[in-house]
């Protein structure tokens, strides 16, 4: 058992290391999206989405403007959409890609040495 969660806990930290930390910040609305006017007061906060997949899933929730998004997969396309002090939720924003980086580059200047 020690062992399994051993090598679960190495995982874990080989993927964490791997991810890169993104800083995703936006704009409140200033209108519903009937076109009546949205004061700052009435908006509780925000659900930031993945729209990688087929169905959008909710990532997290923050009460700012702003929020930070660890990434552990190649790319996460983000969407932001604003919660008012109701529950209701409004249409989601432009999305972003929030990637880990591009794969290492090619090594250079091979050799091979003949040792017997």
């Amino acid at each position: 058992m020690k062992k399994y969660l051993s090598m679960i806990l190495a995982a874990l930290l080989a993927l964490i290391a791997q991810a890169a930390v993104w800083e995703v910040s936006w704009d409140a609305p200033s209108e519903r999206t009937d076109g009546t006017p949205l004061a700052a007061g009435e908006i509780a906060g925000y659900w930031l989405y993945d729209l990688s997949g087929d169905v959008p899933q909710r990532l997290m929730y923050s009460e700012a403007m702003t929020a930070s998004v660890t990434v552990t997969v190649a790319n996460v396309t983000a969407s932001v959409a604003a919660v008012d002090v109701w529950g209701e939720e409004g249409e989601m924003s432009e999305s972003v890609v929030l990637n880990r980086g591009a794969a290492p580059g090619r090594p250079v200047q091979i050799k091979a040495k003949r040792t017997k």
